[in-house]
Parts: structure tokens; C-alpha cells; sequence
């Protein structure tokens, strides 16, 4: 016999995927229904074909850009909502969905602000392509080239981004720091634009904070006789290509981040910031 629920359930997601693309309003009222259903639904390993399906929508050729955007959306707010663990399995499809979207040569403005937004709330289901040199050069290449947006939203999405995963994967940052990151938020700084300005100096509080929070880890670690679980980055030689001798020195490496974060308030409590 026939399960009538199960089938009015199946035909009722469908429906809804379906209406991914079909609405003019932004944001798209499907792609929080669809949200809504895969975040109870996921956990309990139903629905299992729905990322695919999703993946599908923003990839293929002839999906309209609307579509796209609706669906990315939907990405987006199950991986703000959803546990980390239950989408690590298929971090790989999401991330080939996100990166597609975000692509310098994506026309459209707002798919690419669609998914670099899906790229910020999915950051945390990421470690294992992180872990990866090459999917890691790719995914920070497609954030660093979104930076460079005109389109302000994009711009300050893609920076947001930079600096949730410079708090996440700080250990895989270094190579990144003089040829990307410090040029890109350094300009960020000095944008007229609050919004942006304001992501850089986000940017190197955090670096602030990690560096002080490592240098009192490899203290503790020298105290107790053990190596440090995690390493300083060699942020001056990384920005500036000049000896690092001074910072091996857990103290002045402290009274380095002091500085920034000196900067930090005086940049802060010197402009205004409003972004609402």
C-alpha cells in the first residue's frame, strides 16, 4: 500500500524547490521554506537528495539568474541554521555550488552576492578543503578577486568573509599575507565607504588576537616543557619581507599586537561607523 503522507511530503518539497527562480520579490520567500524543511530534515537524514538538487539549480547552463540567486540563498541560510557536522559530508557540493556562483565572471551581481554570502555562513564546514593547499588557493582566490568588486555589498560579503577565515584557518594564512590579504585590507582601511572600512580593521584586530593568544600558548608551552600546539605566524616578515628575529621573542611579540590594537582604537574612536 501506498503512503499517502510520505507522498503528499515528497510532493510538497518538490513544490517548493520548484518555486526557487519563480518570484520576483527579494529575498526569496522559497528559499527560506526550503530552509526551514532542510534544517529539521537533514539532521534526520531525510531529504538526502536536496543539495544535489540545489548544486544542480545554480550550476547548470541554463538555470536564470534569478534561480540562481533564490538557490543560493537557500544554501545560505541552511548552513547559517544547520549543525556543521551534518553538512561536512557534502561540503564539497556546496562549495562547487558557492565558488560557481561567485565567479569573477559571473554578469550578475546579485548571484554573486548570493553566494558570497552562502560562503560566509558555510566557512565552518569547510576545515577539510581548507586543509587542502589546492582547494585552499582556489577558494581564497575567488574571495580575494570579490574584494575587488565595485559593487559595494559584494565587497564588504567577500571581506567579511577574509576575516571569518582568518579567525578559523589562521594556521594556513602566511602565504596569503604579503601578495593578498594585507594589500587588500589595507585599502579596505582606507575606504570612505564605513562598511569596508570597517572590515579592515576588523581584519586586523582578529590578527591581533590570534597572534597575542598564540604568543601566550607558546609561552605556556616553553614554561611546561612541551611544543606549542599551535605556531606564530611570522606576520612582519609575511607583510613587510623584513627579519623576524624580534618577534621569536614571545614579549615583543605582544607589544607588537598591542600596537595594532592601539591602531585599532584610534582608527575606531576617530570615524563614525554607521552601516545600518
Amino acid at each position: 500500500m501506498v503512503n499517502n503522507k510520505k507522498v503528499y511530503t515528497y510532493a510538497n518539497k518538490n513544490t517548493v524547490v520548484g518555486a526557487l527562480g519563480t518570484e520576483s520579490n527579494r529575498p526569496s520567500s522559497a528559499a527560506q521554506c526550503v530552509a526551514y524543511i532542510a534544517v529539521a530534515e537533514l539532521p534526520q537524514r531525510q531529504w538526502p537528495d536536496l543539495i544535489a538538487t540545489l548544486v544542480s539549480n545554480v550550476c547548470q547552463a541554463n538555470s536564470t539568474e534569478i534561480q540562481k540567486e533564490a538557490t543560493l540563498e537557500a544554501i545560505g541560510y541552511i548552513c547559517q541554521e544547520i549543525d556543521s557536522d551534518v553538512l561536512i559530508s557534502q561540503s564539497n557540493d556546496i562549495l562547487t555550488a558557492i565558488v560557481h556562483g561567485m565567479r569573477a565572471t559571473e554578469p550578475s551581481n546579485h548571484v554573486r552576492l548570493a553566494a558570497t554570502q552562502a560562503l560566509l555562513n558555510s566557512l565552518e564546514f569547510t576545515k577539510a578543503n581548507f586543509d587542502q593547499p589546492t582547494e585552499r588557493n582556489y577558494i581564497m582566490e575567488v574571495v580575494c578577486e570579490a574584494t575587488q568588486s565595485p559593487d559595494t555589498q559584494i565587497k564588504v560579503a567577500a571581506l567579511q568573509c577574509l576575516v571569518k577565515i582568518m579567525s578559523l584557518y589562521y594556521q594556513h594564512m602566511e602565504p596569503y599575507m604579503a601578495p593578498a590579504l594585507f594589500p587588500i585590507t589595507v585599502e579596505a582601511m582606507k575606504s570612505e565607504n564605513d562598511a569596508v572600512a570597517l572590515q579592515g580593521i576588523e581584519f586586523w584586530s582578529n590578527v591581533s588576537d590570534e597572534e597575542v593568544d598564540l604568543a601566550i600558548e607558546d609561552t605556556e608551552a616553553a614554561e611546561a616543557g612541551r611544543p606549542p600546539a599551535r605556531f606564530l605566524l611570522n606576520i612582519k616578515h609575511s607583510c613587510h619581507t623584513e627579519s623576524t628575529n624580534d618577534y621569536k621573542h614571545p614579549t615583543q611579540l605582544q607589544y607588537h599586537n598591542l600596537f595594532l590594537r592601539y591602531i585599532y582604537l584610534t582608527i575606531s574612536q576617530s570615524k563614525v561607523f554607521d552601516i545600518s
